[in-house]
């Protein structure tokens, strides 16, 4: 399913416990054409330097200067992202990244690595890149969140919240993972380059007659311009694409378990950048 919205302008953890066999192998890794260094350099001099914040991307600015190891390619922050990168690619659990870590950690005391995941996400964490987990019903009839916070049965179908009817162990029965995506747009918009790419749509394209080179171009979006012009007239006012499916995470298609993670697509991107990977936002996870 896929649709178009509007935004004016301003990672799921999930354990594997059965092994799967991966036979596309990871993309290259080149640690010469890292970015991380420039975009967190890029987030620190665009937020507003209060303590907290300037403590926040000058620690992590401070941490990519250390080297893991002496004439090694990557430094120590950059090495947790790219092990944090292959957790999620290879579908590694949980139990098996932990004692990975605590023997590098052992074995290479002066590299600084995290001892567990925990540790690790804390990096990503720090970039504004964390998600809110929200129990739902396990009827999906609604979420717990405001006035349904504290509640422990479905004020609809009456069912309980959690897998245990003793309340005190905590376990729920099903659980929505929330990305917002307002800090994802501003950081966005902290880059230079993504900034200028973000009004290319406006500024930059040239439209041809009777030719549909991007979504700009269609009827869709000139109707949205034409019902708030107001919208229009701002470039940098960032135009979504909203798609969803579901997919079995463990391979077995007999399973009723899946999983729905709702991506955006920034549309204000040049054709050739819009569907890149790196430019999907991860709105929702949705477990069914």
């Amino acid at each position: 399913m896929e649709d178009i919205i509007g935004c004016s302008v301003e990672t799921g953890d999930i354990g594997y416990n059965v092994e799967t066999e991966m036979n596309e192998p990871e993309p290259e890794d080149d640690p010469d054409e890292d970015q991380i260094h420039e975009m967190v350099h890029e987030l620190y001099t665009a937020e507003d330097h209060g303590p907290t914040t300037n403590s926040k991307f000058a620690t992590i600015l401070e941490e990519m200067k250390q080297q893991l190891q002496p004439d090694g390619p990557y430094t120590r922050f950059s090495f947790v992202v790219k092990l944090l990168h292959i957790k999620s690619f290879y579908r590694i659990s949980n139990v098996a990244f932990n004692a990975f870590l605590k023997l590098l950690s052992v074995q290479f005391p002066k590299c600084s690595i995290p001892a567990s995941y925990a540790e690790a996400k804390k990096v990503i964490r720090a970039l504004g890149l964390g998600y809110d987990s929200i129990h739902v019903f396990p009827n999906n009839c609604v979420l717990f969140r405001k006035e349904l916070a504290k509640m422990d049965n479905c004020p609809v179908c009456g069912a309980s919240r959690w897998k245990d009817e003793d309340t005190r162990k905590q376990i729920p029965n099903k659980v929505l993972r929330h990305f917002p995506v307002v800090p994802r747009l501003q950081r966005m918009f902290a880059s230079k380059k993504l900034s200028e790419q973000a009004q290319w749509h406006k500024l930059k394209r040239k439209p041809v007659d009777n030719e549909l080179s991007h979504p700009a171009d269609g009827e869709a979006w000139k109707d949205f311009d034409r019902k708030y012009d107001w919208f229009a007239k701002d470039a940098r006012n960032v135009r979504l694409g909203l798609a969803t499916d579901g997919f079995n995470p463990f391979g077995k298609m007999s399973a009723s378990y899946s999983m729905w993670p709702v991506f955006l697509i920034s549309y204000n991107f040049p054709p050739w950048e819009c569907m890149e990977k790196s430019n999907f936002m991860m709105g929702l996870l949705i477990h069914l």
